[in-house]
């Protein structure tokens, strides 16, 4: 049986509690293993509906302790390539910058290609040029990119 939000929550505020007071301890190899153990065990006892709102808890309880995330909240392909997407938007004028156009070109063609590969089907390689294409218009580049063909893509 799942527990209602209000209880997760008391046990979150329990687990971030604690952590403060494991920092005492020699080091984190006595501390990660009991921690990753009820981590999972307050994610098996989370409503399916309360999921996203308990790893959002944990990972900031891991950060306010200063630890690096012992687990993250595992993401779809397509969270992964929208991930990938908004890289290449945050890199593309830096690479447009500083790179020689046959750089920026075989940069811009791989993360593309990466992107693309993150799900299945063609139509996920026509969304990632779409995507790129609306990048490259609005930083004013005229040239656009075309999805390869053959075994190399996807």
């Amino acid at each position: 049986m799942h527990k209602s939000r209000y209880n997760m929550d008391q046990e979150l505020d329990a687990l971030a509690a604690s952590l403060p007071a494991a920092a005492k301890y020699p080091g984190l190899v006595l501390r990660e293993p009991l921690l990753v153990v009820r981590i999972h065990e307050l994610l098996a006892e989370a409503a399916p509906e309360d999921s996203d709102h308990v790893w959002d808890r944990l990972r900031d309880i891991q950060q306010d302790a200063g630890l690096m995330p012992l687990l993250r909240k595992p993401v779809s392909d397509r969270e992964m390539q929208e991930t990938m997407l908004r890289e290449v938007e945050r890199h593309l004028p830096r690479m447009l910058r500083d790179s020689s156009p046959e750089e920026f070109w075989r940069w811009l063609v791989g993360e593309a290609d990466s992107a693309a590969a993150q799900v299945d089907g063609d139509d996920q390689g026509r969304h990632v040029r779409d995507r790129i294409n609306g990048m490259l218009e609005a930083a004013g580049v005229g040239r656009r990119y075309q999805i390869r063909s053959g075994p190399r893509r996807m």
